[in-house]
């Protein structure tokens, strides 16, 4: 779970108190790299060492299935070494994501982000991943 920091919150309350209200689409990565399901853990590993990435979108069809975390790569290579092979994407991956709609104020999804284990909040509309935030928005 990331974890607010009290200069985040501090900025947050000022903004608030300012009547500021941002949108979350203002504060994501546009067009982030994505991996189908079915790909390979290597092919997902090299993804995001290219970007620097911890995070990947993983999608089926074209629609989002679940994130791919940089630990859960991490941590499939371990079980590798004690004899469990994990050897796709879908194994992996997180199923758990959190979608957000791209005029949802940042203020709303950092609270959400806030008390729940979300690793990142993704934007969909019509079913297409639109953006992505990896951390919880200042």
């Amino acid at each position: 779970m990331t974890a607010i920091t009290h200069e985040a919150l501090l900025q947050r309350n000022q903004a608030r108190a300012l009547g500021v209200r941002t949108v979350i689409a203002e504060k994501m990565t546009l067009s982030p790299p994505t991996i189908g399901r079915h790909e390979e853990l290597s092919r997902a590993r090299e993804v995001m060492l290219v970007h620097g990435l911890r995070h990947l979108l993983v999608l089926d069809g074209g629609k989002l299935v679940g994130v791919l975390l940089q630990r859960d790569v991490h941590s499939a290579e371990a079980m590798a070494r004690v004899g469990t092979r994990v050897d796709s994407v879908g194994e992996a991956m997180l199923r758990e994501t959190y979608v957000v709609a791209p005029g949802e104020l940042v203020a709303d999804v950092t609270r959400t982000m806030a008390h729940h284990p979300y690793d990142c909040a993704v934007v969909v509309v019509a079913s297409r991943v639109v953006t992505m935030r990896a951390s919880a928005p200042a």
